[in-house]
């Protein structure tokens, strides 16, 4: 009953003002070190065009502008939109549907989503939108909750982290309500959508992974 409590707080937010539960989970580390681990991974160079869907409030998207990548970001909130367009940083923010973006054929270098093929009804759509605006040799990259992300994982990282009260609340939240993914079935979905062999990283103890892929050339 206590930890159903403790997770009162994060779910108002999540209900009233969605884009700053996002910025404020931002701060901690527990939610922003697998993003920027994840993005180091990946080795963007100056200049390379990105794509983020699913940016939220836009602090990501503004991070990885700031090592002077071109950014694109795409959130089909409005209000999420809103408030990334308020925030410092060169970055482009546009409201649209991450499975049907508008976007012209093979603009970008990377495209990034982190919990969104998790979100959309159609994983694949998703994929192959991807794949469309992607040059040939691009590279796409999606972070997801595993099924190891359940309640007893979440408490190892709540103590690991000594997340305050607010913190575990999230956490707790996450664990119990995000929809999980197997990473061998995503990179299955990567290879049916135009992409060469997938490989998986894995982040926060395991309870994220990471399926990245370079699309096939022509």
């Amino acid at each position: 009953m206590l930890r159903t409590i403790s997770t009162l707080p994060a779910l108002a937010l999540l209900i009233v003002d969605t884009p700053t539960l996002f910025e404020r989970l931002y701060r901690y580390e527990w939610y922003k070190s697998p993003l920027t681990d994840w993005l180091d991974a990946l080795k963007v160079g100056e200049n390379a065009k990105l794509l983020e869907l699913g940016c939220g409030p836009g602090n990501f998207a503004r991070d990885i502008a700031s090592s002077g990548v071109v950014v694109t970001a795409m959130d089909r909130s409005g209000k999420m939109i809103k408030r990334a367009t308020g925030g410092k940083g060169a970055v482009e923010f546009l409201v649209g549907d991450a499975t049907q973006t508008g976007m012209g054929a093979e603009q970008f270098d990377f495209v990034l989503s982190s919990s969104l093929i998790n979100v959309v009804p159609d994983g694949k759509q998703l994929l192959t939108e991807v794949a469309r605006v992607l040059r040939p040799g691009g590279t796409a990259s999606v972070l997801f909750p595993t099924p190891e992300f359940d309640g007893a994982h979440a408490e190892r990282i709540i103590a690991d982290y000594r997340c305050g009260v607010f913190a575990a609340g999230a956490l707790r939240l996450w664990a119990s309500k995000a929809r999980k993914l197997d990473p061998q079935d995503v990179c299955d979905s990567f290879e049916d959508c135009g992409f060469g062999p997938a490989n998986v990283s894995s982040f926060l103890d395991g309870g994220l992974a990471a399926v990245t892929g370079k699309k096939k050339s022509a």
